[in-house]
């Protein structure tokens, strides 16, 4: 990299797009415009200009008003010409009898990470970092000490950096990583990303994400705890990951997050997980004061039961749904009932759902999941033969009613939480009732 001066580096970007119509005037890269050429190339606005204008006086470029893809307005943009073309030959010939590949000269995701942060300024350094902690593109101006244009983004000045480029420069400095993701929870938990698109139970899960990432375990903790049905139902490998790193979670937290887990394990299928962190759960007792205490074992039990059932180990599935069936929780009953409705055993699931009919307002995520299970149910009802099926209460009548259904879908939806809500929509959705559903006040 340092056996090529700037102005050739330049001209080597500009030559990639050599096949590119002059005459065109819509849709021209960004990477073609001066801000393009100084964050391809890692170099400040003004020194892109600097050099820009060097190769005007040599008469290699030429500059002309363009609309860019992604912007609004027309802006200059720049091409070799015949002599441009002609000196980028000469410098790509340099680079090929060098043995040297163009793109690690110029392209982030090319080069060597450790290498490119060494020769950076701390400034620059914190600034890609935080970027590439984030997991979505964020605005250029959240990254106030940003001196150069060394973070990648587009004409609308966001970061454009692909999971790659962002893991291989996480990796190769860990310790900093920490910070950078630290930088990225604080964000979230603030709001301060303007990122519109993005609903509350995202932004729940990216603090979340890292703030585990950080090692700032605590604070992680106490969001699950306190937003469980904004994080149980994501599918994200990445995450958990991420969740795995909590090895010993607080007392007051620990039920939840190995119930966490155990749901996140079964939605990326890693069932060795799931059953390995489901069997802690079971055994974990946590003490409320001198008299109190609080067992996981009927829960650990409904997830066992869960990661038999899936794994076609129906001899083992049934042995840990008597064990719930026998336990007093009425969670571990409910996850137990969706378990089985999974199975297709709609009468079984129907008389762990009957046999709690008062559920106490307090205990909101067994609340929520009566009502879950029962749409889910429902709706799985009005899609089988039922003829021989008989489930008392549960229905009024088999199938159920369209009106039921949706009563059902509407209980279910007022009693969750944001990312709740999405399921239950994501639920009406797949059984075609996505209309109806928003047509009764639940969209």
């Amino acid at each position: 990299m340092t056996d090529f001066t700037i102005g050739e580096r330049l001209l080597l970007h500009l030559y990639r797009y050599r096949s590119l119509d002059q005459n065109e005037i819509y849709n021209i890269p960004w990477e073609l415009t001066q801000d393009g050429i100084a964050t391809t190339l890692c170099i400040s606005r003004a020194h892109a200009s600097i050099e820009l204008k060097k190769l005007k006086n040599k008469e290699r470029v030429v500059e002309y008003q363009a609309h860019v893809k992604g912007g609004k307005v027309k802006r200059y943009v720049y091409y070799l010409n015949p002599e441009g073309l002609k000196a980028a030959a000469e410098v790509q010939k340099k680079a090929d009898d060098a043995g040297i590949d163009v793109k690690t000269l110029l392209d982030l995701k090319c080069q060597d990470p450790t290498q490119a942060l060494d020769g950076m300024t701390p400034e620059d350094k914190y600034a890609l970092g935080c970027a590439c902690a984030f997991r979505v593109p964020v605005p250029l101006s959240i990254l106030k000490d940003h001196k150069r244009a060394i973070v990648p983004a587009d004409a609308s000045g966001m970061t454009v950096i692909n999971k790659d480029v962002r893991e291989r420069y996480l990796s190769a400095m860990p310790e900093d990583s920490r910070t950078w993701h630290s930088f990225a929870a604080d964000e979230w938990l603030e709001n301060r990303v303007d990122l519109p698109g993005y609903d509350e139970a995202f932004r729940t899960v990216e603090r979340t994400y890292h703030l585990l990432k950080a090692g700032r375990k605590s604070e992680a903790c106490r969001i699950i705890s306190n937003n469980i049905y904004d994080l149980m139902y994501i599918d994200d490998r990445d995450f958990l990951d991420a969740l795995l790193t909590v090895t010993n979670p607080p007392e007051k937290n620990i039920l939840d997050v190995l119930a966490l887990t155990c749901e996140i394990a079964i939605n990326v299928s890693d069932y060795k997980v799931a059953r390995e962190t489901a069997e802690r759960l079971a055994e974990t007792v946590v003490f409320e004061g001198e008299e109190n205490e609080e067992h996981g074992d009927a829960q650990g039990y409904a997830y066992l039961a869960e990661v038999y059932a899936l794994r076609g180990m129906k001899e083992e599935a049934d042995k840990f749904i008597h064990l719930v069936q026998e336990s007093n929780s009425a969670l571990a009953k409910l996850i137990l009932a969706d378990i089985l409705v999974d199975m297709k055993e709609y009468g079984l699931a129907a008389e762990e759902i009957n046999k709690l009919t008062n559920i106490p307002r307090a205990n909101e995520a067994s609340v929520f999941r009566r009502h879950y299970v029962m749409a889910k149910l429902n709706l799985a009802l009005r899609n089988e033969d039922c003829v021989a099926i008989e489930v008392s209460e549960c229905v009024p009548e088999i199938p159920p009613t369209e009106e039921f259904v949706i009563k059902m879908l509407n209980k279910a939806f007022a009693s969750a939480e944001s990312r709740g809500k999405a399921l239950v929509r994501s639920l009406a959705k797949s059984y075609g009732y996505w209309d109806m559903f928003r047509e009764h006040g639940s969209s």
